[in-house]
């Protein structure tokens, strides 16, 4: 557990005014653990693990995390809570507190797996923009992102390298482009996201259940490994936590999920770097399969600072390990991706539910 990680966002904030007591509240900003005396005026938090927490000043409460669940100590005034998908508020008073666990309030308890949509502040919030790859359209082995700006190129080492159409199957939404885990790959002139600043991965997978963990893959990537300034997302095939799981990777640090992807399903992933100074894989990173979000089995930190500027930096490639392995040819993804977004800020959980489910920002 780290004290500093941020486990809410200011997500409305009317006439408010605050103690001296309180850690410091911006509309809009995130916030770690701590305490929040709001003296005046009316908040609102959503947190990362799912909770909505209406407040009206005056009000004194303490926000407590151990990175699997998210305790609401309420030490003087009133709050309402409400769980994921929750139809009410229920209220809190002096001395009371409680967590969510899967969707329920429970006494010293509050833990969710998803953010519900808010119309008055979470879906207001527009998409950041973003790269966007349907697949829907290609011109032999090359295709464009929505905008028309960065081509992707489908690449082979095989001797007769196939044109798109071999490659190309019906997807969550139009087609979607497969991998065979041997000799295909893609790559683009998109720099990806660079830096310790936010960024958000979204797209579909499909994994088959023959999908070999003997060794690493990699299914959205960009920087440079030599220098362990990259950021990687894949499927974890080691010990360091449940195999199949989505991960996520810089250099030596790394968090991954618990949700074992290789069921031939398709699947929706998210992964969200809240950004900063500071920031870190293992405490500013959310992992997200189906629009909910994941418990975790591993992590270690390790600072981000991806690079996107040095010659040796690789632009955004999918389908490819980002990495060495003496002796070894590249390492491949096996299986098929559809509606690959590279988001250039962090997604709300609400945007993250709605990718999962219509799939259009």
């Amino acid at each position: 557990f780290i004290e500093s990680t941020p486990i809410a966002r200011v997500t409305s904030m009317n006439g408010a005014s605050f103690g001296d007591g309180s850690m410091k509240v911006e509309d809009g900003g995130l916030l770690p653990p701590g305490t929040i005396e709001l003296k005046s005026g009316k908040l609102e938090l959503t947190f990362f693990s799912g909770a909505r927490v209406s407040i009206e000043g005056p009000s004194l409460f303490q926000l407590k995390s151990d990175f699997r669940a998210t305790l609401v100590h309420v030490l003087d005034g009133k709050i309402e809570a409400a769980p994921r998908g929750g139809n009410s508020f229920v209220t809190l008073s002096g001395n009371q507190a409680s967590r969510l666990s899967r969707g329920k309030l429970t006494p010293i308890a509050f833990l969710a797996d998803g953010w519900p949509a808010r119309p008055d502040s979470q879906e207001t919030r527009g998409f950041p923009g973003s790269v966007h790859w349907s697949f829907d359209r290609f011109q032999v082995d090359e295709t464009l992102d929505s905008s028309g700006v960065h081509p992707l190129w489908l690449r082979s080492s095989a001797a007769d390298r196939p044109d798109a159409s071999a490659r190309l199957q019906r997807g969550m939404r139009g087609q979607a482009l497969t991998f065979n885990g041997v000799d295909e790959y893609a790559e683009s002139t998109y720099r990806g996201v660079s830096g310790n600043q936010a960024r958000s991965v979204a797209l579909w997978v499909r994994i088959p259940p023959e999908a070999s963990h003997a060794y690493p893959n990699g299914i959205v990537s960009w920087g440079t490994y030599e220098q362990s300034r990259k950021w990687q997302v894949c499927w974890n095939n080691g010990d360091q936590g449940t195999v199949g799981a989505l991960r996520v990777e810089f250099g030596d640090g790394y968090l991954i999920g618990t949700t074992d992807l290789r069921d031939g399903l398709w699947h929706h992933l998210s992964v969200v770097f809240l950004g900063g100074d500071g920031s870190d894989v293992a405490s500013h990173v959310k992992l997200y399969v189906n629009g909910r979000l994941e418990t975790l089995s591993g992590r270690k930190s390790q600072f981000i600072r991806t690079d996107t500027e040095s010659p040796q930096a690789i632009a955004v490639t999918l389908g490819r390990w980002l990495g060495n392995w003496p002796g070894k040819e590249p390492f491949l993804y096996h299986g098929a991706l559809d509606e690959v977004f590279i988001f250039e800020d962090a997604l709300t959980p609400a945007q993250v539910a709605r990718l999962a489910g219509d799939g259009t920002p």
